[in-house]
């Protein structure tokens, strides 16, 4: 397998098999070997997954504590309770956030 197939079905992981296809016969077309860069938008992915962070807080802590929303979060998103407290602690515009005790 040439380098060009290991890289697409990289992308392919990553963002699906449609859109990778959509980049080989688009951009990657034009490029040569000598490389390109496809930024990851670790901020962005970050930023949006921490917005869903405090939003399911936010509905969950309706019918449960926030304690046991916070380890559910951390469970589900591989973080840990801290990671998630800082998150919820640094939430933009809202003061209502627990912090750990």
């Amino acid at each position: 397998m040439g380098q060009g197939r290991k890289t697409i079905a990289a992308y392919a992981e990553l963002i699906g098999g449609k859109a990778a296809e959509r980049l080989q016969n688009g951009i990657f077309l034009h490029l040569d070997d000598s490389g390109y860069h496809v930024p990851k938008c670790d901020g962005a992915r970050r930023h949006l997954r921490d917005t869903a962070i405090r939003e399911d807080f936010d509905r969950m802590t309706a019918t449960m504590t926030a304690r046991s929303a916070m380890m559910e979060l951390a469970r589900g998103s591989g973080l840990t309770s801290r990671r998630v407290w800082d998150i919820l602690k640094n939430r933009q515009g809202g003061n209502h956030a627990r912090q750990q005790a």
